[in-house]
């Protein structure tokens, strides 16, 4: 026994110094396998941390870190789909908070403009009528301004009402219910009536309107905007001027258009025709310029009905053309 215990002693430090190497042999495996993909796998929850989902763990193995490991990159998958629909989102809530904005100081000027222009007609028939009532100077001659009166308030009434139905049209809860009917009939009439104006009995007509050419769409919306682009241009044009329209089909669907003999609008006036109460001609006289909404009541119907619509010069005149297609865009 006193032999083996001397022989142990002896042994003791190799042994103790084959302990110690065998653990760091030990520890520098484990920490190989285990510790190390635990820090690399703290990396990269750094990174996802910092919305950075570009670096995917290795899986190597079916154990517990192996199974970790992919459960990591499941959730930096699903954490970087959902950053992605975030963004997204918050572009088009971007868009439509610019757009809100935009409609909200579109409205605000339209307010301003329809206050002007009412404020000048009722100020106007206001003085006639004081002045009718007081019989001041030409102002006796009662049925005279009594009848300029009352045409001055049939335009305001024209006016208001137009306004109603932009009011109605534009509002979020007006639904654009469609059926379908005769275009090309409507168009017919709608010349017809006008050309019964003597005003416009001599100007020289073009008709290239395709029979039975039946639509699917708002009726009313689409009738209203075509009768005020038609109207324009028989106010717009003068005796022996040429008013050609076309009604054709197409591919996608169906093409207006309207031309008449007019001088060329400047480039810079032809974005703005489509703005309320913009008018070409700046006297402010609504015989000559009319009231500045009609195009933009032309417009907000278009738009509302998803036709494309453009304002175009030509070579002795302007065109106006409205079209369906499968991805219509307006083009004024």
């Amino acid at each position: 026994m006193t032999d083996i215990s001397s022989v142990l002693l002896l042994f003791a430090p190799y042994f103790l110094i084959f302990v110690l190497i065998l653990s760091f042999i030990s520890a520098y495996f484990f920490s190989k396998r285990t510790v190390k993909p635990l820090l690399r796998m703290n990396d990269v929850a750094n990174k996802m941390a910092r919305l950075d989902f570009s670096e995917n763990l290795p899986v190597n193995s079916t154990d517990e870190i192996g199974q970790l490991s992919q459960h990591l990159n499941e959730m930096a998958q699903e954490l970087e789909g959902t950053l992605i629909d975030l963004q997204r989102v918050n572009v088009q809530l971007e868009a439509e908070i610019a757009k809100e904005r935009a409609q909200e100081e579109t409205r605000k000027q339209f307010i301003t403009a329809v206050s002007h222009e009412l404020k000048s007609p009722i100020a106007s028939v206001m003085g006639q009528l004081e002045a009718m009532i007081h019989r001041v100077g030409p102002y006796s001659d009662r049925d005279t301004y009594l009848k300029r009166s009352y045409e001055t308030m049939e335009q305001m009434s024209a006016l208001v009402q137009d306004m109603l139905e932009i009011s109605r049209v534009d509002s979020a809860d007006f639904e654009t219910s469609k059926t379908t009917f005769d275009l090309s009939t409507f168009i017919t009439d709608c010349l017809q009536q006008e050309q019964w104006h003597p005003e416009a009995a001599n100007r020289r007509m073009v008709n290239r309107i395709t029979p039975d050419i039946h639509i699917h769409a708002n009726q009313k919306l689409v009738e209203k905007a075509i009768s005020n682009v038609i109207h324009n241009a028989f106010q717009y044009s003068q005796n022996d001027d040429t008013i050609a329209i076309t009604l054709t089909t197409t591919t996608d669907g169906w093409h207006f258009s309207i031309y008449n003999d007019t001088p060329k609008i400047p480039d810079e006036e032809l974005a703005k025709l489509f703005d309320a109460f913009y008018r070409l001609e700046k006297s402010g006289n609504k015989t000559t310029g009319g009231s500045g909404i009609g195009l933009f009541i032309t417009a907000t119907f278009l738009e509302k009905s998803k036709l494309a619509y453009a304002f175009e010069n030509q070579d002795h005149g302007v065109l106006f053309r409205i079209w369906e297609s499968k991805s219509t865009k307006s083009t004024h």
